[in-house]
């Protein structure tokens, strides 16, 4: 695996708990504001259609409707389908909340909203728009249309969420949609059952008959609340991942607060090699190492004058070699050898004829000696 700098690892730590505080605070902000008023009806749908578009006009109808049973109509607080609908529960008096995002090509509140809020993040608008609804209602839209689609029926498919009213409305729109999904039957992909989630229909009353059927929780209730899923094992799997980023962000955070500098941040390997070389420092204390160094000072021989080696001058610059010059000091040293040798042997002569003379100068006087007793 490849090493990246720890300055780096910490700077995408910091970003990442920076962008996790956002969304946390964009999505709560969110969740605070729609338990502010009673679950309504959420109708999605395109953004360009105009308002006097077939589509757009049965939006109108319908919010006006659901207005006049009691029901509030949130909506995405834009123009297109979201401005239709909101404009009818609008002009019966009734409550229309839009959420609403910002967007690169700036996306206004339609001016038919009692309530707005205004979102960065989509994940953010689409739990707060589900979180918000008893019903759900579709009109024709585009890719948004459809993530937001998709997503509901996926969630309701696997038991993420209650399986609440969901209308597509457009018999002859949403034609091809309902073949994709026969062919998805087909290929097994998913089950027969999976289509009982939605419901496709021209007529706006299934849908206000669908809302009046739940009623009017109050503004402290939310279906959504006490809501489990079939699985107690994922449950406890999913709290005991979300107490662990709890944990790891409650850590990340005291790091920033505290402004810890980047090498005591997560190193882990470093502290390892501290409280090594600490221990290794604990095996071999300076003070033994001193009491050696006297131990063989103590066995140095009597008499005997330890001389400091020479030191050593590097200048730093490269010396070249001369085979020669070697070659005529190996000459040199064998000169010097065949002159000491010479100088032995003088002094070997010297002394052999020293003792002669001495030798011969005792032989006559024993023979003078001799000579006189005669």
């Amino acid at each position: 695996m490849t090493t990246i700098e720890e300055d780096v690892l910490k700077k995408l730590s910091i970003a990442d708990l920076e962008r996790a505080n956002a969304y946390a605070k964009d999505l709560t902000r969110g969740l605070q504001i729609i338990r502010s008023f009673p679950q309504g009806v959420t109708i999605f749908g395109s953004a360009r259609l105009p308002q006097d578009s077939p589509y757009c006009v049965s939006a109108y109808n319908l919010g006006k409707a659901l207005a006049e049973n009691g029901h509030a109509v949130i909506t995405g607080g834009g123009p297109g389908i979201m401005e239709a609908a909101s404009h009818g529960s609008y002009d019966y008096g009734g409550r229309t909340i839009g959420l609403n995002i910002t967007l690169a090509h700036e996306q206004f509140p339609n001016p038919y909203l009692t309530d707005c809020i205004t979102f960065e993040y989509f994940f953010a608008r689409k739990v707060s728009l589900a979180m918000a609804s008893k019903v759900f209602v579709f009109y024709p839209g585009g890719f948004g249309t459809m993530d937001e689609l998709s997503e509901l029926l996926c969630l309701m498919q696997e038991g993420k969420m209650p399986k609440m009213p969901m209308y597509l409305i457009g018999e002859t729109y949403w034609k091809g949609f309902d073949k994709m999904i026969g062919k998805m039957i087909s290929l097994g992909l998913i089950a027969a059952k999976d289509t009982n989630i939605f419901h496709i229909t021209d007529d706006i009353n299934h849908v206000v008959e669908a809302a009046n059927k739940i009623g009017h929780p109050k503004v402290s209730e939310n279906f959504y609340d006490g809501f489990r899923e079939a699985s107690s094992i994922e449950k406890d799997a999913v709290n005991d991942a979300m107490s662990a980023i709890s944990a790891a962000n409650e850590e990340a955070a005291d790091v920033v607060a505290k402004e810890v500098p980047t090498e005591e941040v997560g190193n882990i390997e470093r502290e390892a090699l501290v409280e090594g070389a600490e221990t290794v420092e604990e095996e071999a204390p300076v003070e033994e190492v001193e009491s050696t160094e006297e131990t063989i000072e103590d066995e140095t021989p009597d008499g005997v004058v330890e001389e400091d080696p020479p030191e050593v001058v590097d200048d730093g610059i490269d010396e070249a070699i001369d085979d020669e010059a070697i070659g005529e000091g190996i000459g040199d040293d064998e000169a010097s050898d065949d002159d000491e040798a010479s100088d032995d042997d003088e002094i070997s002569s010297e002394e052999a004829a020293e003792e002669e003379a001495v030798e011969e100068a005792e032989e006559e006087a024993v023979e003078k000696e001799t000579e006189e007793d005669e």
